[in-house]
Parts: C-alpha cells; structure tokens; sequence
C-alpha cells in the first residue's frame, strides 16, 4: 500500500471502506480470535494515520468523515456482537 498523501487519499479511503467488520464475526469461532483483533487494530490504525494526514493538511471536513465513520462502524460491530 502506498504511504498517505494527497494523490494517494482516493485509495487509502477506498480501503477503509472495504472493513466490513469482524473477521468470522456471525460465526464466534474461538480460533478467529486473535485474526479478528489484528485486522480490526490496522484497520483503526489505518482510519487514525488518514485522519491526522487530513488534520495536518487542513483538511478538517475530510478528516472528521474519517473519524465519524469509523465511530459508526465500531458502533455497529458492538451492536453486532451483542446480538449474537
């Protein structure tokens, strides 16, 4: 993947949008665990690096769309998890 900047930030949210949540997250395999944990750890780790490269670059509009989705999408894994 190529580092974030300005031509770049096309691609780096395209990525974040393609999380779809937890890794076997409807199935609750024991096993997928520590697999779940590290993607959804790069995948914020990913959203928190587009977000300060939007801040440092003035780009606050764009940086807080990062931020609130990825709030939502946390959200709506938590809602996920406790329904299962």
């Amino acid at each position: 993947m190529n580092p974030v900047s300005i031509e770049h930030t096309p691609e780096h949210e395209r990525l974040l949008d393609m999380y779809r949540g937890n890794f076997y997250e409807e199935d609750s395999f024991v096993w997928a665990e520590g697999e779940r944990q590290r993607l959804k750890a790069l995948w914020l780790q990913h959203a928190q690096q587009l977000g300060k490269f939007y801040r440092s670059h003035d780009m606050n509009i764009k940086a807080l769309s990062v931020y609130h989705k990825t709030k939502i999408k946390i959200l709506c894994m938590k809602l996920v998890i406790s329904s299962l």
